[in-house]
């Protein structure tokens, strides 16, 4: 997989998040705890003030070094909107506000049971060769008009920040 390079701006994000073990791990917990978050966040979403519509993200954070973790492939998955403001947001909305700057973006064709192959195709394939070093910010997912969960021509962007 080859990527192609984007400046993204600085954005503002709010949703519901929760750690889980990465689908490279053979103790993966993904599909478990990634589409409850996102049944969460579908039951609310019409509430969410401040909503820019441009696409629904996924932000995956690693944790931070000393954090207890169940398993060393532990991240921090959050489902969630942009919006253009954080005033007035209710309580139950984690909030996040990544920084402007360049990402690696990747295209995954396909349902998402398939994910898997992609993400190791980037994250074993394309990246320990790529000569690139990844910025201490969130990976993202992002889901725009493109994404159909049912169909095998949908598409979803993968952004590492580089």
């Amino acid at each position: 997989m080859q990527p192609r390079f984007v400046e993204l701006p600085e954005m503002k994000v709010v949703g519901f998040g929760g750690r889980f073990i990465s689908v490279l791990s053979p103790k993966r917990n993904n599909y478990q705890v990634i589409p409850a978050l996102w049944h969460k966040l579908v039951q609310v979403q019409n509430t969410i003030p401040h909503q820019t519509g441009q696409a629904s993200l996924a932000l995956v954070e690693m944790l931070p070094a000393a954090a207890e973790k169940s398993d060393p492939a532990e991240m921090y998955y959050l489902a969630g909107v942009m919006v253009a403001s954080f005033e007035g947001m209710p309580a139950e909305f984690e909030q996040r506000t990544l920084a402007a700057g360049r990402y690696a973006l990747f295209t995954h064709v396909g349902k998402v049971d398939q994910l898997g192959k992609t993400m190791a195709a980037i994250y074993q394939g394309w990246l320990p060769g790529a000569g690139v070093k990844l910025r201490p910010s969130a990976h993202l997912e992002w889901y725009d008009k493109r994404f159909d969960m049912n169909s095998e021509k949908s598409e979803l962007d993968i952004l590492l920040p580089v």
